[in-house]
């Protein structure tokens, strides 16, 4: 009896796993809801059980759990108290993930592919449903900027966390098709869709999203060499790619505008106060005053207390759109370090060490692709702020260690 409500609770669990998978990159809304269920399952199964599954690499969700009891301590005297609870809820992913991860049992190689998949429905169905509302949209007020930045996202994703999602579901895709695994089982799908990720990113103007991509491509094209591919077939498919991304980000104004605007930020990156107008100098401005608070306050200012200090520097300066956008550091290793000090940073560090330690004695293809994804945009993002970011950050890394051969 016991073995087959145990059986029905692993299939719950895989349900949901891939219920999160799907509405992940598709719509943000409904993810903490479904995270709620997951939990509450996993947790009903501990009390009925009284089992649980620590896997051989548990030091990572040790760590998630030491980030989210220092953001839980320092709220307790923080002077903004309703920051701090909003933080605390956007984090809840640094304990609930860790807890799944302790009390479900090991999950097999085919059923996390097949959490892939899912995570490549939602995401590929995103595009299309987010393409198609531009191009109605643009046709309606003949005005076809509707098709990229943050108007593509329809409101739902930053532009950088979306590129993200797409190269995540890129790199996938072109490991499964050096397996002869392709999208709905259709080789004409998978390429079809495999080229249209390109345009689309470029579309969504990230320009952080756009070297990513680039990266992927050029990290996936390395894979298949090792595995044995042959040059002329991976060189093929890698350029067709690169030529797609590259091609549509020069022709198309936004794109080259947003990446004009990059290069031309540095020129006027030490001018002085009010001249950050673009993202690429406002930046330049957040990572500067990030830099100043921590110097202040090594220790960290705590949950709640990092905009207010970061905006009294933009204040100071004079950099009004900052202080209007209420920037944060935009980089993660910075943002950990104002809001916990140098022992957060060395706490986040640590754990993504041992990740990258557990992916690369794994062989874990996947997992190496999310840590460099996040850790690369992690210099441009503060990725673990923002549900977007955190859910996909953990739900992935705890799923990858839970993975069994």
């Amino acid at each position: 009896m016991n073995y087959h409500i145990a059986d029905r609770f692993h299939r719950l669990h895989l349900a949901l796993a891939c219920l999160v998978a799907f509405v992940t990159p598709l719509h943000k809304k409904y993810v903490p809801l479904l995270i709620t269920f997951w939990g509450a399952a996993v947790i009903v199964q501990g009390l009925s059980f009284r089992r649980i599954h620590i896997p051989r690499h548990w030091l990572p969700l040790l760590l998630f759990a030491i980030l989210y009891a220092m953001l839980a301590v320092s709220s307790l005297s923080t002077g903004e108290l309703h920051d701090a609870k909003k933080e605390l809820e956007y984090k809840l992913s640094y304990i609930v993930f860790p807890l799944i991860g302790v009390l479900i049992a090991p999950m097999p190689s085919l059923k996390v592919r097949r959490v892939l998949w899912w995570f490549v429905y939602g995401g590929l169905s995103f595009t299309l449903i987010s393409l198609a509302y531009g191009i109605k949209r643009s046709l309606a007020f003949s005005d076809w900027t509707y098709c990229t930045y943050d108007r593509l996202g329809m409101e739902i994703f930053h532009p950088t966390y979306a590129a993200v999602y797409q190269c995540f579901i890129l790199g996938f895709m072109m490991l499964a098709a050096r397996g002869n695994e392709f999208l709905l089982g259709k080789k004409w799908l998978h390429f079809t869709m495999l080229f249209f990720i390109p345009f689309y990113v470029s579309l969504l103007s990230s320009k952080a999203g756009e070297i990513s991509l680039l990266l992927t491509v050029a990290w996936c094209a390395w894979k298949w060499i090792r595995s044995g591919a042959g040059w002329v077939k991976t060189a093929g498919i890698s350029l067709a790619l690169a030529t797609i991304s590259i091609g549509s980000t020069l022709l198309l104004p936004v794109s080259y505008g947003r990446i004009s605007s990059a290069i031309n930020a540095n020129d006027n990156a030490a001018e002085g106060p009010a001249v950050a107008n673009n993202s690429t100098q406002q930046r330049w401005v957040a990572w500067r005053a990030a830099r100043a608070v921590i110097a202040a306050h090594p220790w960290g200012v705590g949950a709640g207390d990092s905009t207010p200090a970061m905006m009294a520097y933009y204040r100071q300066w004079g950099e009004t759109k900052a202080y209007d956008k209420k920037l944060n550091a935009h980089n993660q290793f910075l943002q950990t370090t104002v809001e916990h000090g140098w022992a957060g940073l060395a706490v986040l560090l640590l754990a993504l060490v041992s990740l990258a330690l557990y992916a690369w004695k794994q062989r874990h293809h996947m997992m190496q692709l999310l840590l460099w994804l996040c850790v690369f945009n992690f210099l441009f993002e503060s990725m673990l702020e923002v549900q977007a970011g955190i859910v996909y950050f953990c739900f992935w890394s705890v799923l990858f260690i839970k993975q069994s051969d």
